[in-house]
């Protein structure tokens, strides 16, 4: 898991431990800020369109994410 920049996360950066890995052997464990935690928009809540109180909300979602290289991909 790669460790994540601010550029990288705009909500929340959470720390774990989490063990270095070079050339397929393990390292140290460190406490590295590879988890991602923000609330995005979700998309419309409901919807009513009626004459007398017409009614409308979006919804919010938390999302979890994380960076992680594979070969030559993140």
């Amino acid at each position: 898991m790669k460790t994540l920049e601010k550029e990288s996360c705009l909500g929340d950066r959470l720390a774990t431990d989490i063990p270095d890995v070079g050339d397929g052997t393990y390292g140290k464990t460190r406490n590295r800020e590879v988890l991602c935690s923000e609330v995005v928009d979700g998309g419309l809540a409901y919807h009513s369109s009626e004459l007398v109180s017409p009614a409308v909300a979006r919804t919010e979602n938390w999302q979890l994410s994380t960076a992680s290289r594979v070969g030559w991909y993140e």
